[in-house]
């Protein structure tokens, strides 16, 4: 089930889509902005290859704990809590080293990237 990542052209606004399958998304036209009503383009999302799956059961844990962050980070976004979203993605950035992955270096960039998005002077 891919997920695809839009972005406005008009107003920046960014969004994920979770689609059932490739086909179903060739079959829809990308969604409209929740914002200002453009209709959205398709951006390059990042993406795991399964050689860079959790091997075991501690580095599973690690990357669940990963997530929760980023789930936490967004909820905070959603409350309009922009610091502590920021802070969130940092923390985020922070436990992707615990993993101990190749594609740890990549998630890192992309919390402190979105960290610094939601809150530019972090």
């Amino acid at each position: 089930m891919p997920i695809y990542e839009f972005r406005c052209p008009r107003c920046g606004k960014k969004m994920e889509r979770l689609f059932l399958s490739p086909r179903k998304y060739e079959e829809k036209e990308a969604p409209n902005c929740p914002i200002c009503g453009t209709k959205m383009n398709k951006i390059p999302s990042l993406v795991a290859k399964a050689i860079n799956a959790p091997t075991d059961a501690g580095d599973e844990e690690n990357w669940k704990r990963v997530h929760s962050y980023e789930l936490e980070a967004k909820r905070y976004l959603k409350e309009g809590k922009r610091v502590a979203a920021s802070r969130t993605y940092e923390e985020a950035a922070k436990r992707t080293e615990e993993t101990g992955s190749d594609f740890s270096r990549v998630a890192k960039r992309k919390f402190l990237t979105k960290a610094r998005e939601v809150w530019p002077s972090s």
